[in-house]
């Protein structure tokens, strides 16, 4: 390099280096093919899947165990597990590992769940996912670019992976063909200035699994064409402008490979409304959080509408309904079952609801999500109840029967959590802190013998002492589980 002078030259070799280290004379054999051995050392193909798909992030990217174990998840690497907390756990034992053999490592020993890899190392990964250099683009990341031309756009056509993150670029205008991306099984784009996407992009990628556009200020709507994402698993859209879910979900006939749905600082989403037809679509949806959002209710409706307005069933308490449900299925009588479609969020296994000021309760994703394990609710100033009015004897051991956590936090409006006993057989602890007008507990006499996991409630000693109970055998029975906070 000593004979370039102009800046230019030496920004295009630094690029160069960036994205293509194994060219440079025998950096393959005195580098990379040592690195290698490490590789080859891990213990199982998960691992070695699981170590090449942290390459896809940028030179020194900074790894969330939360985040990474979602996408692992999401690619179908843990699948299996019996289960996410049975995955996720998979998933921690192979980033130890990893750390152990020095393929990841520590960020800062006290900044817990974060971690990095050594740009060697990524560099290695880069040529193993490239089959030794000999396929190249089959990964492509941008980090903190301006722009880009449209016809560099369409030099990815080739790519498994595509990464954008602070590229200020609109995409609207962009040309795409049916098969631009024919191979694409990861699309991330973070913290962007996209509005929209081109006409067709969504079709153009069939076998895409993961799909996370998190952090996008400025996008408020999804396209029509996602519909034609048939392979979908993981579905992220945190910190965006969503304000609807388009009524194209529902022609995803797969839409049960969807395994989490992330939905995070939508300011503008005031309603969850998912339409019963699409339900048994989203019959493996294992994780749904739902964080800073405006939303006023979450329902399900006969019809075929997604997003907010119109005339739906409310969750907002509003009404005396003559069916417990009858809001959701406004088809329903007293005498008519609901049961049959108990099964609609039959895998969703975790619910996290945080920062929702204007929810007020929670039944209808309750009484779809029947293998439910782990409900978490906290800083909802308006909530006011998880289960809306009286629940149907023949129903009772039905609902929340699978649940082992509970935990309720700074809910200052809380006054019931279902206005029945209800058995509890798999809840293992009940957590609840600053939920001062909860009163009474959904445990009775009868569940002495149902709840017999339940080894843990913890919460206030002020709260614990004010609630009510039906008789003092009751009281003094769980007492013994009870843990001051």
């Amino acid at each position: 390099m000593a004979s370039r002078k102009h800046p230019d030259d030496w920004r295009r070799a630094i690029k160069y280096l960036k994205n293509r280290p194994s060219d440079f004379a025998r950096m393959t054999e005195r580098v990379l093919s040592v690195l290698e051995f490490s590789y080859e050392a891990l213990p199982n193909e998960t691992q070695k899947k699981c170590f090449l798909y942290c390459s896809i992030f940028p030179e020194d990217y900074v790894y969330r165990m939360d985040e990474l174990i979602d996408l692992w998840m999401g690619e179908g690497f843990l699948s299996e597990c019996d289960g996410s907390h049975e995955a996720r756990d998979w998933g921690i034992d192979i980033i130890r590992y990893l750390k152990r053999v020095c393929l990841l490592e520590e960020v800062d020993m006290s900044t817990q769940g974060s971690f990095k890899m050594h740009d060697v190392v990524r560099d290695m990964a880069l040529w193993l996912v490239s089959e030794h250099g000999q396929k190249k683009n089959k990964i492509v990341c941008l980090e903190k670019q301006r722009s880009f031309e449209p016809k560099e756009f369409m030099k990815w056509t080739n790519a498994e992976t595509i990464f954008l993150q602070d590229v200020y670029q609109e995409m609207g205008n962009f040309p795409v063909t049916p098969t631009a991306f024919s191979s694409l099984s990861t699309l991330i784009i973070r913290r962007t200035r996209v509005k929209t996407f081109p006409k067709g992009f969504f079709c153009s990628m069939p076998l895409l699994r993961v799909l996370d556009l998190s952090d996008n200020e400025d996008l408020a709507d999804l396209p029509d064409d996602i519909g034609a994402l048939v392979n979908l698993w993981y579905l992220d859209l945190r910190w965006t402008e969503i304000t609807k879910l388009p009524v194209e979900l529902k022609t995803l006939t797969k839409l049960k490979c969807l395994r989490r749905l992330g939905l995070e600082s939508c300011k503008g989403l005031q309603s969850l409304i998912i339409p019963k037809p699409s339900l048994r679509r989203m019959e493996h949806l294992r994780v749904l959080g739902i964080f800073e959002c405006e939303l006023e209710e979450i329902s399900v409706v006969k019809g075929e509408s997604y997003g907010c307005g119109g005339e739906t069933g409310r969750s907002d308490g509003s009404g005396s309904p003559p069916h417990p449900f009858a809001s959701y299925y406004p088809e329903l009588t007293s005498t008519s079952s609901c049961l049959e479609s108990q099964n609609c969020f039959r895998s969703l296994k975790r619910i996290v609801i945080g920062f929702c000021g204007s929810l007020k309760e929670v039944t209808a994703v309750i009484y779809h999500a029947p293998s439910l394990t782990h409900l978490l609710i906290q800083f909802c100033s308006e909530m006011r109840e998880l289960i809306r009015g009286d629940i149907e004897d023949s129903h009772v051991d039905r609902t929340l029967s699978c649940l082992i956590h509970l935990e309720l936090t700074d809910l200052p409006k809380l006054e019931s959590i279902c206005k029945r006993a209800l058995p509890f057989p798999s809840l293992k602890s009940l957590v609840v802190m600053k939920c001062p007008k909860l009163e009474k507990l959904p445990l009775d006499s009868n569940s002495k013998g149902s709840a017999r996991q339940l080894s843990r409630i913890e919460g206030g000693e002020k709260w614990w002492d004010g609630l009510r109970w039906d008789d003092p055998e009751t009281k003094q029975y769980f007492s013994t589980k009870f843990v001051g906070r």
